[in-house]
């Protein structure tokens, strides 16, 4: 299905969205939202919105972790092992 996507994670009362885009039919690519001031480090549980219908019911679980925020870290990136 095409279509604009809409990805929220949640935690309790806290929620982000960011706009994604279908890949293909199992795949949707997403940039995570900045969640430092209002969900933190921690699980969430994420829904997928595509084109105009609802939310999904299904969720899928997501963490956070305080160490890949960059300004948290002693060294952040795609190279540290």
């Amino acid at each position: 299905t095409n279509g604009m996507v809409i990805v929220e994670f949640s935690a309790g009362k806290h929620a982000a969205t960011a706009q994604g885009e279908v890949i293909d039919d199992e795949t949707i690519k997403v940039p995570t939202p900045n969640v430092q001031a209002n969900i933190g480090p921690k699980d969430c549980i994420v829904r997928v919105q595509i084109g105009v219908r609802d939310l999904t019911t299904t969720t899928a679980k997501y963490t956070y972790f305080l160490n890949s925020i960059a300004e948290k870290s002693l060294c952040y990136g795609p190279g540290v092992l």
